[in-house]
């Protein structure tokens, strides 16, 4: 079972709103030359590293001090913006759709209950 305390190594996340964390997640701020787009990013392509510099038996864990030390490509600056910019609308996109999903599943299991026990009925249909 998963423990809500501790994220296992291999989850990723990016926060839309401010958020706290316990120790068991390593919280990186993307505030200067990096965005969060880009560092989500390597941490997926770097995940193979990541995981193997994990330990534990229970739940596989890395502490910050063996995460902090692989090393991160930072290329100029203009391309950390080009590429945020196509990445975002991408991930914006996501959002988008997720919740739209979200509110549409919210309806169809608001919905279906009532049509099948005949409480609401469909106006315009044959049967």
């Amino acid at each position: 079972m998963h423990d809500p305390s501790r994220a296992p190594v291999g989850y990723l996340a990016l926060a839309k709103i401010p958020v706290a964390v316990n120790q068991g997640y390593i919280a990186m701020k993307c505030e200067k030359q990096l965005s969060p787009e880009y560092v989500l990013q390597w941490c997926e392509s770097r995940m193979d590293e990541i995981k193997s510099r994990a330990s534990g038996t229970t739940i596989a864990e890395i502490s910050k001090k063996n995460f902090n030390a692989i090393p991160v490509v930072v290329p100029q600056h203009s391309l950390i913006l080009a590429y945020t910019k196509q990445a975002k609308s991408i991930y914006d996109k996501t959002e988008m759709l997720a919740k739209e999903s979200r509110v549409l599943a919210d309806l169809r299991d608001t919905l279906l209950p009532q049509l099948l026990s005949g409480s609401v009925k469909l106006e315009g249909l044959e049967a």
